[in-house]
């Protein structure tokens, strides 16, 4: 992959102490590989922890099976980052277009708003703190097992935006 796909150049043996030191580091990650890739064989399809999912079709055992393993396990970390993302974007909507701003777009993992200026400072700071207790349980019927807190930038164009800080 990364020869082919980034044209970094690497030989077989690099690659293999790479994945072994990753393994060591993070045990736990071979025995999610393992269950996620059982659990897709068995139900057919991926699911992210919002419930949205994706049907697995192919030969396991073919020349398929590195793209299906890799959906089974990718799917439910990346899709889930997107299923917070819906989450975050239904929090905001109803918070920041009463108050006049409106939903510009999002791209990758953030969300962008237009707000008025006599508003920009509230809409950050209470919009952070909406974001940082999105309603899991009432949405997924989960409660994440550690903060999942945003971060918030502010500025009249992308070339300005600056860090809203914490205090």
């Amino acid at each position: 992959m990364a020869r082919v796909q980034y044209n970094i150049p690497m030989e077989l043996p690099e690659a293999q102490r790479i994945r072994q030191t990753y393994i060591q580091t993070y045990k736990q990650v071979p025995t999610y590989w393992d269950r996620a890739i059982e659990k897709a064989k068995r139900a057919g399809y991926a699911e992210t922890l919002g419930g949205r999912r994706v049907k697995l079709v192919g030969n396991w055992d073919g020349s398929q099976s590195w793209k299906m393993e890799s959906t089974a396990l990718n799917y439910p970390v990346q899709g889930t980052g997107g299923d917070q993302k819906y989450l975050a974007l239904k929090v905001m909507k109803d918070f920041v277009i009463p108050l006049g701003g409106y939903f510009a777009w999002d791209l990758h993992d953030g969300i962008y708003w237009f707000v008025p200026d006599e508003v920009v400072d509230r809409v950050a700071a209470e919009g952070r703190q909406l974001l940082a207790n999105l309603p899991y349980r009432e949405a997924w019927g989960f409660e994440p097992p550690i903060p999942m807190p945003w971060d918030c930038k502010v500025g009249k164009s992308w070339g300005t935006l600056k860090e809203l800080k914490d205090g």
